[in-house]
């Protein structure tokens, strides 16, 4: 399993619906709605990157994609990209 690690501040993630079934989707939230786990909003995305890893250091997953709420503005293609990511190759 892979796990994808959501930095959500107040953006619509509901591209992770088109996410297919070899992640295992984990949303942190530091925005104003119930979505995820709840996290102060201190720091930016990289603050939940580093939160997540120090609570899940003895069981992270092998593979581990970390991004932004809305990922799209910087790769507008990512659903795509990462449904297609095989640990295999």
């Amino acid at each position: 399993m892979i796990d994808i690690v959501i930095a959500k501040y107040n953006e619509n993630i509901d591209w992770v619906k088109n996410l297919n079934n070899n992640f295992n989707t984990i949303i942190y939230n530091k925005g104003s709605d119930d979505i995820g786990k709840k996290l102060n909003n201190v720091g930016r995305e990289s603050d939940t990157y580093i939160y997540h890893i120090l609570n899940r250091y003895y069981n992270l997953s092998e593979w581990t994609v970390l991004c932004q709420g809305d990922p799209f503005p910087h790769y507008s293609r990512f659903t795509d990209t990462i449904n297609k990511f095989n640990p295999e190759n």
